[in-house]
């Protein structure tokens, strides 16, 4: 039997005069799961975690830049439950607040204070030691780069799943259009995207003609959650022929990266 590792709690301090970039950042990552393990380094902070049925995975890096002061005495992780956290800190939270976080050594909960200019408010959260497993990075080399538009693409889909469309094929060719197909028992849909012909197609790449088909509920809840509309307004989608689908939050003060697994279609 392998021994438990030893959990090491960070130290740490910070404030950010934008406490709505915080909040969005954490709704997005609760599409994934409730319980969320923050790494805290030097450099900034991190949550890298797949979902329970490990079909998706977030990868979301706040750098130290963001805040407006962040001290850092010991770096380490630990564990809360974004749902409590939600509700307990931000519940009210507007744009001109300034939110304040504080860990200290050997604490049990996390510190909130919120300040504005009707007062003081101070919320204090339990932390979990137990920790998520950790995962390494993702390994693949896309064929296919797109940046779109991110709000109305996610609308096209959903107009698809309202068609009870349940899965659709990204494909891409040497043409640089983007086709979205799916089909139902009575009818086939197809979404067609091509630069100067559409508003949401922004720019593409293709180095080899590929083809991909993906659930398109974990489109919906994973890849392209409608959280992510708040934190960016262009992502890039990358994939290639039966490879996971890697969205990238661009123009945003934050490293963000979804992730979600193929659906492989067998002859």
């Amino acid at each position: 039997m392998s021994e438990e590792k030893e959990v090491v709690l960070p130290v740490v301090s910070f404030e950010t005069w934008n406490p709505l970039l915080l909040r969005d950042v954490l709704k997005d990552v609760n599409c994934f799961f409730d319980e969320a393990t923050i790494e805290v380094s030097y450099d900034g902070i991190r949550i890298k975690q797949m979902d329970v049925a490990k079909v998706a995975m977030v990868d979301c890096f706040l750098l130290k830049e963001y805040f407006d002061t962040y001290y850092v005495e010991r770096e380490g992780k630990f564990t809360v439950v974004i749902p409590d956290v939600l509700k307990a800190v931000f519940t009210g939270v507007k744009k001109d607040d300034t939110l304040d976080m504080n860990l200290s050594d050997e604490k049990e909960n996390i510190e909130f204070t919120v300040k504005n200019a009707n007062g003081v408010k101070r919320r204090t959260v339990p932390i979990l030691r137990e920790q998520a497993e950790e995962v390494p990075e993702p390994k693949f080399y896309p064929d296919v780069r797109c940046k779109i538009m991110v709000k109305p693409f996610i609308k096209d889909l959903k107009d698809l799943e309202k068609a009870d469309v349940s899965r659709v094929t990204l494909i891409a060719d040497r043409d640089k259009v983007l086709r979205v197909k799916g089909e139902t028992d009575t009818a086939s849909f197809e979404n067609i995207y091509e630069i100067g012909k559409s508003d949401i197609m922004l720019s593409i790449e293709v180095d080899r003609e590929s083809r991909a088909r993906y659930k398109i509920d974990y489109l919906l809840e994973y890849a392209l959650p409608k959280e992510l509309t708040a934190i960016c307004d262009v992502v890039e989608i990358a994939w290639g022929s039966d490879l996971p689908l890697k969205v990238t939050a661009l123009g945003c003060p934050l490293s963000l990266t979804h992730y979600i697994a193929p659906e492989i279609e067998i002859d």
